[in-house]
């Protein structure tokens, strides 16, 4: 198990054993050099001119997303240090846990990177910045994923149920334009048990974007996740979760959720 894994396991048992919210305060993940296209990127001199914007440039994220629906991107300066920013929170968050945590995202990224083009994800938002203009890019060069540890006990029934949950969400997500390109729901697996998904896209790409994004989020799902009662594929530009418990509460965008259940962090 990579150290990285093994730091989500570990997550997990705290959060079973203890319940830590540690969702809010830990990222699951960090880039600091994350180019758009292909060039190097460099680090920013601390108190220069790039640093001042990215500076003023995040309090501006974190207040800004909580009063629009969870998302928010805007750019501050002027070549050659124009900053770009982009926060976008998690569609059953609310305004205050997106506040939150997108001010524990500023902070983090602060404190984690220097370069001039930075992303960070927390379990309810992710925050990115840079000195390109990446708005509508809706390429994701490389992905991360987590899981848990445990494994459900009918596994194909499960499979053929996650499957069609997550091709569902995917349509509902890309094509139901009043869902703020975030869907969740829920299917059975047995009489008895069901599986809950979420996807969510960066709302500013295209409906045929945001499929092509998650459709290849959910090819990654044999290869990170089979059998497992939970899993997470992320990219910049879209990402998807499933678990054998209700992890997701009311939308910001559209209609109500089920009533959450106790969460399963992975």
């Amino acid at each position: 198990m990579s150290p990285f894994h093994l730091y989500l396991s570990l997550l997990l048992l705290l959060h079973l054993f203890f319940h830590i919210p540690t969702s809010y305060t830990e990222p699951l993940r960090f880039e600091c050099n994350n180019t758009h296209d292909g060039k190097p990127v460099t680090n920013y001199t601390l108190n220069s001119t790039f640093h001042t914007n990215l500076k003023l440039l995040l309090p501006s994220l974190s207040s800004n997303a909580a009063l629009n629906r969870g998302f928010y991107n805007t750019s501050i300066g002027q070549d050659p240090n124009k900053v770009y920013g982009l926060v976008l929170c998690r569609g059953d968050a609310t305004p205050d846990i997106c506040r939150n945590c997108t001010n524990f995202a500023s902070d983090g990224i602060l404190s984690r990177c220097q370069s001039r083009s930075s992303v960070i994800w927390y379990d309810y938002c992710q925050l990115q910045y840079s000195d390109t203009n990446f708005f509508l890019s809706s390429t994701t060069p490389w992905w991360f994923w987590a899981w848990s540890m445990y494994n459900v006990t009918d596994p194909e029934p499960f499979k053929r149920a996650l499957g069609n949950l997550m091709t569902d969400l995917a349509n509902r997500a890309a094509y139901e334009p009043w869902r703020g390109m975030f869907a969740t729901g829920e299917r059975n697996y047995s009489a008895s048990n069901k599986v809950y998904g979420l996807v969510q896209c960066k709302p500013v790409i295209s409906g045929d974007a945001c499929h092509k994004c998650l459709e290849d989020a959910i090819s990654k799902l044999p290869e990170c996740c089979d059998w497992k009662i939970g899993g997470r594929v992320i990219g910049e530009v879209c990402n998807l979760r499933f678990e054998v418990t209700n992890f997701f509460g009311e939308t910001l965008v559209g209609g109500p959720a089920p009533s959450p259940a106790p969460t399963v962090a992975l």
